[in-house]
């Protein structure tokens, strides 16, 4: 496959998270933040019955959309011919400031970033075919909310985004994504279930390259100082040129947070753990994988106003493996494990800035699909 369509296969998987951070996680109610949403990007709704769309803090164990391996060029390398790789496209989407509960029936957002990354299509920099691609990198993303229903019997929310990935030295590996979807929640007994549904369409270079379905149920309990979140969901693929590689990815994970202070979910650290299977038209690029996570988020202040600061950082690590091909050989086995961390300063109760750096390496029992990859850059966060 190539290096386009292992970088949209990165986007695609983090597609699949993204749809889990948009979910509702009620939270503890007595959270002192403000009515106002200052949160840059869709996370799980931490109030207590919010509408399903509505954004708390991101948590810091979650990923954003990933890409698979999708390589720019028209026709896919010998090798490297697999679905995605979840690495951080780019970990400004990772660890974002921590928001507030959201009490309004409409919010939107916007974010901005401008960094270095230095390996921009994923190569192993060691081979004689490597590009060497690196350089700046700018983002930007729009997204908005809405609570649709917000009653004693249910609720319904809808959400949309739009964001962009721009590498001025490098434009072949620009990569637009456009989507929305709907999240449904309930309160029944102590717990909160939900359903969360997404659809996201990507282009690389301004052509199609792939659309993806997200399908996401969680149910979540919250205690005066956890929240557990168990889920099971699926996302089906369609790359526009690779068909061999499109397919399901079908996951069940568990998330759990120890807020270390009673009822305040802007201090908490957050374990993860997710088990996948992907299935895709040739049985020889799908593959499994484990995934557990780590991570922190810790707020300097007791709600988004001038001068309160937000750290977070997460550590994850996955272990993939593909099945033995059908010509023949050994199955591939790859681990890739990935750490990014975050840093925001809040100059009203509506906008934040601040920075953010990521560290990744994968390895591989096929020295091709073996890379680094180092990204650091400034980021601005603005809500309503």
């Amino acid at each position: 496959m190539n290096r386009t369509t292992s970088l949209l296969s990165l986007t695609l998987l983090m597609t699949a998270v993204w749809s889990e951070e948009v979910a509702p996680i009620p939270a503890p109610a007595v959270d002192p933040a403000p009515a106002v949403d200052p949160a840059p990007a869709p996370a799980p709704a931490a109030v207590p019955a919010p509408a399903a769309a509505e954004a708390v803090p991101a948590p810091a164990v979650e990923s954003a959309p990933a890409v698979s391996e999708v390589t720019k060029e028209a026709t896919p390398a010998p090798v490297a011919a697999k679905s995605d790789d979840v690495v951080f496209t780019n970990p400004n989407r990772r660890n974002r400031p921590a928001s507030a509960p959201i009490t309004k029936r409409f919010s939107f957002g916007v974010n901005l970033g401008a960094g270095y990354d230095s390996n921009i299509l994923l190569e192993n920099t060691d081979t004689p075919t490597a590009t060497d691609a690196k350089g700046s990198a700018l983002t930007g993303e729009l997204r908005g909310n809405a609570r649709l229903v917000d009653s004693p019997r249910g609720r319904l929310g809808a959400f949309a985004s739009a964001e962009l990935d721009a590498y001025p030295g490098n434009s072949k590996a620009n990569l637009m994504r456009f989507g929305g979807g709907l999240t449904v929640g309930k309160s029944m007994g102590g717990f909160d279930p939900g359903l969360v549904v997404g659809y996201n369409r990507f282009f690389i270079d301004h052509e199609v390259a792939a659309s993806a379905l997200n399908v996401n149920a969680f149910v979540a309990k919250v205690f005066e100082s956890n929240v557990a979140v168990l889920g099971i969901g699926s996302q089906y693929v369609e790359y526009a040129n690779n068909d061999p590689i499109s397919g399901t990815l079908y996951d069940v994970s568990y998330r759990h947070w120890l807020l270390l202070e009673p009822n305040r979910i802007t201090r908490r650290i957050e374990f993860g753990m997710k088990v996948a299977k992907n299935r895709t038209h040739d049985a020889d690029q799908g593959y499994r994988t484990i995934t557990p996570s780590v991570g922190a988020l810790y707020r300097f202040g007791d709600k988004p106003e001038a001068g309160t600061q937000d750290v977070s950082g997460r550590l994850q690590y996955e272990m993939r493996t593909y099945p033995e091909p059908s010509a023949g050989g050994s199955g591939e086995k790859q681990k890739l494990i990935s750490l990014t961390a975050g840093y925001d300063y809040w100059f009203a109760n509506w906008i934040s800035g601040g920075a953010y750096a990521g560290l990744s390496k994968r390895t591989s029992t096929d020295e091709e699909n073996r890379y680094d990859r180092k990204q650091v850059g400034l980021r601005v966060s603005a809500s309503w």
